[in-house]
């Protein structure tokens, strides 16, 4: 222990004193923003195989799958038996916008397999798209007929696996998200101050939004307010074959207490011929002020029946030190603060 009471431990390997024990995150730095936390524990990338812990309803229906490789390497029977429980309260009593997605996020497949697979959404759902990101992540959408019309879902993979689930409705509301990397779950807690509106952004070209989230960790439960909004910049970019809206971001999600969690800001991309909005480049405050740039544009914008509709094994970008960032609040929905009109 140092005499600030953190873990002594190297900031690049995560290593500490004892054999086979590393720590990242708050415990090292002491109290600091999550996506620092996100950082250090995939900077470090300990030389053991990753075993996260189960968390959640384990009386759960069968959830999505994740198929790994079937050539002769053992790792097939372990990837294939790696999936997710959701839990069936969530299922039965879907009304509304309060659509549960499951708060089982871990996987317990080995590294060596992890993210390569073939994702396969619960039953009953149907994957619609599969979105090869250009920072080493994947992103796998589906909707499911239990659901209220134009409700869906996003997973989003890095090479460790399965990172995150978010839940929309046809505006692009937030309705619950769930995160692997803290362990931690967020429900939209309405009624909201200002609903997220796609239509309000195309329609008028800027759409603010300001509403609560519940957020529950393994040792906390708490509100946190975000604010922002998304304008669109009135020029295009072509990628894969489809033109899309250049929108400007901006996003602030701050705790009850009104310490401000997480800030970023930058452009992202919305496609009006599917209805869906892609990641883009966008700066991030760290807490000392200072900015780390990470661009997730879209490379591949898979549809079904195309090569690589389903893969969940990042093909871009992963050579880079920072590449498996995943931002840490669902980058479709990041807005603009209120007063800062971009």
């Amino acid at each position: 222990m140092t005499r600030w009471g953190t873990v002594e431990a190297e900031f690049n390997t995560g290593a500490t004193r004892l054999a086979d024990v590393y720590a990242a995150g708050d415990i090292v730095r002491g109290a600091s923003l999550v996506v620092w936390a996100i950082k250090d524990g995939r900077d470090m990338r300990p030389p053991f195989s990753r075993v996260r812990q189960r968390r959640g309803d384990r009386g759960g229906v069968t959830g999505p799958t994740v198929s790994g490789p079937s050539a002769g390497n053992g790792s097939h029977d372990a990837c294939h038996r790696d999936q997710i429980a959701w839990p069936r309260a969530g299922w039965q009593s879907a009304t509304g916008a309060a659509v549960l997605v499951s708060a089982l996020l871990g996987l317990t497949q080995p590294a060596a397999c992890a993210g390569a697979g073939k994702f396969v959404p619960p039953s009953g759902c149907e994957s619609f798209a599969t979105i090869q990101n250009r920072a080493c992540s994947v992103s796998v959408m589906w909707r499911c007929a239990v659901a209220p019309e134009g409700d869906f879902w996003e997973a989003n993979f890095s090479p460790e696996g399965l990172e995150s689930i978010v839940g929309y409705d046809r505006e692009y509301q937030w309705l619950d998200a769930a995160y692997s990397w803290d362990s931690s779950r967020e429900e939209f807690a309405p009624p909201a101050v200002d609903r997220i509106s796609r239509g309000d952004l195309l329609e008028t070209g800027i759409d603010t939004f300001d509403f609560t989230m519940r957020r529950v960790t393994p040792d906390r439960r708490y509100d946190i307010r975000v604010v922002g909004a998304d304008m669109l910049t009135g020029t295009t970019a072509t990628i894969d074959g489809y033109t899309l809206d250049e929108v400007l971001t901006r996003l602030e999600i701050i705790d009850d207490e009104g310490v401000v969690e997480y800030a970023s800001k930058g452009t992202q991309y919305y496609s009006r011929d599917l209805g869906l909005f892609f990641y883009g480049a966008e700066e991030v405050l760290g807490p000392d002020g200072d900015v780390s740039t990470y661009d997730d544009r879209p490379a591949d914008i898979i549809l079904p029946g195309e090569p690589g509709f389903g893969d969940t094994e990042p093909l871009y970008g992963c050579d880079l030190q920072d590449a498996a960032f995943t931002p840490a609040a669902p980058g479709p929905a990041q807005k603009e603060t209120l007063d800062d009109q971009i």
